[in-house]
């Protein structure tokens, strides 16, 4: 199994890990459920549920782009 972390995840969408942690902070429905490691505050996402969430929610690249209003 393979686990993203908050940088890699964030790469993988087209953001900066800032804004990942702050879609955290704000509104953590705006991204995947992610895992915390016992006794760590390391965020961690399992690789087949972030594309799961990609798929399911149609997350694009445009998605991005739109929520910036572009």
């Amino acid at each position: 199994m393979r686990y993203l972390d908050v940088d890699k995840f964030a790469a993988l969408l087209h953001e900066s890990a800032s804004n990942i942690r702050r879609k955290i902070r704000a509104n953590s429905n705006e991204v995947p459920p992610r895992m915390h490691l016992p006794g760590s505050k390391m965020l961690r996402w399992r690789l087949h549920e972030v594309e799961n969430w990609m798929w399911e929610t149609g997350w694009t690249r445009l998605n991005r782009l739109e929520t910036r209003g572009v």
